[in-house]
């Protein structure tokens, strides 16, 4: 039996029974072992109607300006981290709207109400379509990992090794993934 979970919350995997956690980003959890998966790219995106009424910004800082469409982050300030100059550069942006999940945000966006900062994969087709544009793609992030998650003891689960084996060989199908990357 399988079950599935999402959550946009650190979970406790030995209190709460769980496997495995995909992690997007740093884990702060000293006690997991850490795979990482995919390394994510990620892109800055709004409608071309959004760019033609508010203009596409120039540089990050920029961004600061416009109305940006934004993961929930509990009460924390919404900021968006960029590479300028191979130096890492937060943006405290103004967010129109939040949301737990990012697929509210992308309808949001491709009806012109605001900017996204998500990672490539899940706007890539709308991009490619005309539908969304990207824009400061030489200052978006590089180094945004997807990692599985778990405790040592779980990993002598063969139903766990198992698991981990196909989520491995399945980004190699997607493209960077840590094997093909250097860390």
């Amino acid at each position: 039996h399988a079950s599935l979970q999402f959550t946009n919350r650190a979970a406790d995997l030995a209190e709460e029974g769980v496997d495995v956690a995909l992690c997007c980003g740093p884990v702060a959890d000293e006690n997991l072992i850490v795979r990482p998966l995919l390394l994510i790219d990620m892109v800055v995106c709004a409608s071309p109607a959004y760019w033609r009424k508010h203009g596409k910004p120039k540089s990050p800082g920029d961004l600061a300006r416009h109305d940006a469409l934004t993961k929930f982050s509990q009460g924390q300030p919404a900021v968006w981290g960029f590479q300028v100059g191979g130096k890492p550069v937060e943006v405290a942006i103004r967010s129109r709207m939040d949301a737990t999940e990012l697929a509210p945000l992308i309808d949001v966006a491709l009806r012109g109400y605001g900017v996204l900062y998500v990672p490539a994969l899940l706007v890539q087709s709308r991009i490619d379509k005309g539908e969304l544009e990207a824009v400061l793609q030489e200052n978006a992030r590089s180094d945004l990992w997807l990692s599985a998650a778990y405790l040592q003891r779980r990993y002598n689960s063969a139903a766990l090794r198992a698991l981990l084996d196909f989520m491995t060989s399945r980004v190699k199908s997607i493209g960077k993934s840590a094997n093909s990357h250097p860390r």
